[in-house]
């Protein structure tokens, strides 16, 4: 990445942010333009409320980033990456308590606003792979503390915990709240569609990241040494997950 770079994308992130906040209020619930998810779409207020907290939230992102990106620029997409999917999670959770506190007020009719849940046993199939790559990377990386100071190796790290973190918590909106991925202008098959669509591109940009942190490491017996651990690792962890999906 070039060195301004990170400069450019902090500073577009907080003008978009910055956009979104000051046009929420004229800005109308769509399939296009905002904070897209489906318990925006709950009421008009909701939507509102939540685009303009999105936006200030990612405004004030896109300043911290671009600040670090004058200091150093791999600093500002260190600040990206650990900040982002944290961001993204705590607004979803933050949208959802707005729908809360609207449909208490309001309640939907009947099948309004809901969604299909997403098989969890097929999602830890496809998980799984994925799983297995990122948790052999990490182990490396928790096993060689000498390299993990290195401030490209924490950009690297950062990126593919963060988005193996969204990852993990779309499965987990898709199997115990799929109305997050409800789009009113969609049937329920095709919200269910576009929530699995949504899930595997994670994973197919999760496996990418991995792999080339993988690249980095040229030592093979170094992760055939704890391929047995991560592979246990992995499969208690996603039944785990699977368990905790599949109650009620």
């Amino acid at each position: 990445m070039k060195m301004d770079e990170p400069l450019v994308v902090s500073t577009m992130l907080t003008l978009v942010g910055l956009l979104v906040a000051l046009a929420a209020e004229k800005l109308p619930p769509n399939p296009l333009l905002g904070f897209r998810i489906g318990y925006t779409f709950v009421s008009r207020r909701t939507w509102t409320q939540a685009n303009r907290v999105a936006g200030l939230a990612m405004a004030a992102l896109g300043l911290l980033a671009t600040g670090a990106s004058m200091i150093d620029p791999p600093w500002g997409i260190l600040v990206l990456n650990i900040s982002l999917p944290m961001l993204l999670v705590a607004l979803v959770e933050y949208a959802e308590r707005l729908a809360e506190k609207q449909l208490i007020a309001e309640p939907l009719t009947p099948g309004e606003g809901s969604g299909e849940p997403l098989k969890p046993l097929g999602l830890a199939r496809i998980t799984l792979p994925v799983a297995i790559i990122i948790a052999i990377v990490y182990m490396i990386v928790v096993l060689r503390l000498d390299r993990i100071y290195a401030l490209q190796q924490l950009v690297n790290q950062a990126a593919f915990l963060g988005i193996h973190t969204l990852t993990l918590y779309s499965s987990y909106l898709g199997i115990r709240r799929p109305e997050a991925f409800h789009v009113p202008w969609l049937t329920l098959s095709e919200n269910r569609r576009v929530a699995s669509a949504i899930i595997i591109s994670l994973l197919l940009v999760s496996a990418y990241v991995a792999l080339s942190t993988i690249s980095c490491f040229t030592r093979i017996a170094e992760i055939l040494k704890i391929a047995g651990i991560t592979l246990a690792a992995c499969a208690t962890s996603f039944t785990v997950m699977v368990y905790l999906c599949r109650r009620n």
